[in-house]
């Protein structure tokens, strides 16, 4: 059985969909596959309301020779979210993030 590459990272984000703007948390899930870097990022409100999560892949042939695949695919993940619209509206705003251990 082949063992799964995994990283996490987490992500401090702003809020835009409301007013005021308020600070939630997310993270992203890395995983190494065959032919591509799958990550799948969540972000949830204090309660543990999910406000959304999106799942794509970066395929592995974009990712220079000798360049670490989850650092190649970390900003196609951020600016997934950055781009993650409510009702028409930009959601988030990444104020920060950090690869987890």
């Amino acid at each position: 059985m082949n063992e799964v590459l995994t990283k996490q990272a987490y992500v401090e984000i702003q809020r835009l969909d409301k007013r005021p703007a308020k600070a939630v948390e997310g993270s992203i899930t890395f995983e190494l596959r065959a032919d591509c870097v799958y990550y799948t990022w969540r972000v949830e409100d204090a309660a543990g309301k999910l406000l959304g999560s999106v799942s794509r892949g970066v395929t592995l042939r974009l990712v220079p020779a000798g360049f670490d695949p989850f650092d190649f695919a970390l900003p196609h993940a951020l600016e997934s979210l950055k781009r993650y619209q409510i009702l028409r509206r930009t959601a988030f705003e990444v104020k920060t993030w950090a690869w987890l251990s």
